[in-house]
């Protein structure tokens, strides 16, 4: 028995589990005069002065150095923002600019405008193109309908609409002069942004149409093709602002107003109830404190608002991004009031300070009493001092059981979390995880926490007595209206008897982890959209595939009975599919006629782009592996690496099935759509190249009678 002391005058001994004794033995020591107040207050007052003085000296600085700091990062990011946007805005405009490529590289559009300005003088010609009008006005609508346009209109170098869709609305002045400008040959492309009915914002791109079977417009233009886009929408979508952004950011757009007059401007302000049209000049901007945005990196600060603009190459827009400059402030002026309060804090702390010192020296009878009470809550709480210190001090849920089943100790935690609280336990199914644990335990649904909750873990403690040792992984309970997860270990103390055994149970909070998990989970998806979305943009053909090509695979995977892990890696897989394009020249990838032996070389390649791109990418599943095998063939002819047979993984045989059903089935510009039943014939008629039973699950998928024999067990993926 080993004994610890303390040794003066009197005392006690107490002895705690385990044998250990400890003595306690105290007197009073005796204690000196007290100090004279006089003393005191004057050190006090000179203490409480010196710091009120320092500590707003301090703020001070702190808070010209923090404003500082504050502008410069604003205005950093401002720019960063106003530059992401007008490059955003720029990109968007090339690509609604390069829709019209396929009218303006037409050797038919280019000869019809061309000799529509001969006609007057040829009436042979002009019958001719007559009889050709209703062909391109077919061509026309059908370019506005692809292409979602407002209108389509070709037009000759006098500002005259020789043909446009059937259902453009008539030319505006504004858009014949500018196309007898572009005519002219004064600008190679003009983009002007209209409102028309209220706030509809319509984008006019005017693009001169090159003689016939000349390269360019630049040796002269026999005409201007202007096509017109409703675009509200997506500009409300480019000037919202930042969900995320902690400071309350405006983006608008400035762009010149096509009306003609003279100073005036198109601004686009996106507010809570949408996008806001409306025509400014610059001398009222002026008047209303905004600065001028004529160029990057103008005025950066006014009365209520920081800014900073970028420029739209090509357009002459511009981009505001703006931010509340209360709102960028509020922090610093927060923290002067801070820096203010903890000096008066201070101040009152130095008087306690002082006062308490004064009266703990001045009154032995308070110190005697204050040694006293420490001495008898020592000793009433020495004989559990050592294990309460963990069980007060522990986050984990410990809850020690006797042989009845009945608590015997538990931790604060588990008083106050499970014990304690009103609290619902949902339904989970048990599911075995090996010999000795399962993954989820059998939970109750109870209005009172108090009765049910502790029931949760009965099974575990029931288990660790007959086994010695048992686990349940993702115990998942509802306390004070938030869903937790627990992770608990049970082990059990000493051997059973007749009456049982004393079982300990250990569990940790891992809701942080299951919600990381979960937020992991709902970025990689984002990731996976956002590459998906990205694709579209190169091949507006590829919009709907990708589509098709998710649901095929998913249907096939029904069929087929694919494990989850499997089922979701071909899934992702199918996104995916087309993301090595992006890094493919657009030219090869939305190519209208079939590609020749060196473009198909090219786009080849988009499989090796699409394992660098992933690489690193933490899916954790085999996506990256899949994709890489989804072009090759049973018979080794297919790319990049050649395999055949078993060497190709399930997922990747699934998705090349599905991805040459989904392309077949799909018209493009140089063949015409095959059915569903005269794909799955050309699959079948390939021999050699495709899984059989992949075929046969997708045949299984189709309307009418499904040929499924010969379905073999899915192979595992890995």
């Amino acid at each position: 028995m080993s004994t610890i002391s303390r040794r003066a005058e009197g005392g006690s001994t107490d002895t705690i589990p385990g044998g250990a004794e400890v003595t306690e033995r105290t007197t009073p020591s005796p204690l000196s005069a007290p100090p004279r107040p006089a003393r005191f207050i004057v050190v006090g007052l000179v203490c409480l002065t010196a710091g009120l003085a320092a500590a707003e000296w301090l703020a001070e600085r702190l808070a010209a150095e923090r404003q500082e700091s504050v502008r410069t990062t604003t205005a950093a990011r401002l720019q960063a923002r106003a530059d992401g946007k007008a490059a955003t805005i720029e990109a968007w405009l090339d690509g609604r600019a390069a829709l019209g490529n396929r009218l303006l590289r037409a050797d038919l559009v280019r000869l019809f405008v061309a000799e529509s300005s001969l006609a007057e003088a040829e009436p042979d010609l002009a019958r001719a193109l007559d009889e050709q009008r209703p062909y391109m006005r077919q061509v026309a609508d059908e370019f506005a309908r692809q292409n979602d346009a407002r209108g389509v209109y070709l037009i000759d170098p006098r500002g005259r609409v020789l043909l446009s869709d059937g259902d453009a609305p008539p030319l505006r002045p504004e858009q014949a002069e500018q196309a007898r400008e572009i005519a002219r040959g004064d600008t190679p492309r003009s983009v002007e942004l209209a409102v028309v009915e209220g706030d509809v914002a319509i984008l006019d791109i005017h693009q001169p149409i090159a003689r016939p079977h000349a390269a360019s417009a630049d040796g002269g233009a026999v005409g201007t093709l202007l096509t017109s886009y409703s675009v509200s929408a997506e500009l409300a979508a480019f000037l919202a602002p930042d969900p995320l952004a902690s400071k309350p950011e405006q983006t608008r757009l400035l762009a010149a107003d096509p009306r003609g007059e003279r100073g005036r401007t198109r601004l686009l302000t996106v507010y809570t109830d949408g996008l806001a049209i409306e025509a400014v000049s610059e001398m009222a901007r002026a008047a209303a404190g905004e600065p001028a945005a004529r160029t990057a990196g103008g005025a950066f600060e006014d009365e209520n608002w920081f800014t900073r603009h970028a420029t739209v190459s090509g357009s002459g827009w511009t981009v505001e991004q703006r931010v509340d400059k209360r709102a960028v402030l509020a922090p610093v002026e927060r923290f002067v009031t801070t820096m203010r309060a903890f000096a008066l804090t201070l101040g009152g702390f130095f008087g306690l300070l002082v006062a308490s010192l004064y009266w703990r020296l001045a009154s032995r009878y308070h110190a005697a009493l204050a040694r006293q009470y420490a001495s008898m809550l020592r000793r009433l709480g020495i004989e559990k001092a050592k294990l309460q210190l963990v069980l007060d001090h522990t986050r984990d849920l410990i809850v020690l059981k006797d042989e009845t089943g009945t608590d015997e100790l538990t931790s604060r935690s588990y008083d106050r979390d499970i014990a304690g609280p009103v609290a619902t336990a949902p339904v989970t199914p048990g599911e075995a995880a090996g010999p000795g644990r399962i993954d989820r335990d059998d939970g109750v649904t109870s209005a009172n926490a108090r009765a049910a909750i502790p029931g949760i873990f009965t099974e575990g403690h029931r288990r660790a007595a007959h086994e010695g040792a048992f686990l349940q992984d993702r115990v998942e309970i509802t306390i004070d209206d938030r869903a937790r997860a627990f992770h608990a270990a049970f082990l059990r103390i000493g051997e059973p008897d007749e009456g049982g055994a004393r079982t300990l149970m250990v569990a940790r909070d891992v809701t942080e982890l299951v919600e990381s998990e979960a937020a992991h989970r709902h970025v990689l998806t984002c990731t996976v959209q956002a590459f998906v979305r990205a694709v579209e943009l190169v091949d507006p053909y590829l919009q709907g595939h990708t589509v098709h090509l998710r649901e095929t695979v998913a249907r096939i995977a029904d069929v087929m009975a694919l494990e989850a892990e499997e089922r979701r890696t071909v899934e992702l897989a199918a996104e995916l599919s087309q993301i090595g394009k992006i890094v493919v020249p657009r030219e090869i990838v939305a190519k209208a006629e079939r590609h020749d032996a060196a473009e198909s070389r090219i786009m080849r390649t988009h499989v090796e782009h699409a394992e660098r791109m992933l690489q690193g990418i933490p899916f954790g599943l085999p996506v990256a592996r899949v994709l890489v095998q989804m072009h090759e063939r049973l018979d080794g002819s297919g790319y990049p690496r050649g395999l055949k047979g078993d060497q190709i993984c399930l997922a990747a045989r699934i998705l090349a099935v599905a991805d040459v059903f989904c392309a077949r089935t799909r018209p493009r510009s140089y063949r015409d759509r095959l059915a569903p039943e005269a794909a799955l014939h050309f699959l079948r008629g390939a021999r050699g190249l495709y899984d059989p039973a992949v075929i046969a699950a997708l045949s299984a998928t189709l309307p009418g009678p499904a040929e499924t024999s010969g379905i073999p067990e899915p192979a595992s993926i890995a």
